[in-house]
């Protein structure tokens, strides 16, 4: 199993970019994989983070 996947990070654009190099989902040929996050601060003062 010598195959090579492209591994694609997903980020729906409903959501703001994680930090660092997370991302919310990763695809890897027919697998998806999904991961959870920590809240960080909001970009708008006041409200909750999206």
């Amino acid at each position: 199993m010598s195959d090579k996947l492209t591994k694609t990070a997903i980020t729906p654009a409903t959501h703001t970019t994680p930090p660092a190099k997370f991302s919310h989902g990763v695809r890897k040929g027919n697998i998806l994989q999904v991961a959870g996050q920590v809240g960080f601060l909001p970009a708008v003062p006041g409200e909750a983070p999206t």
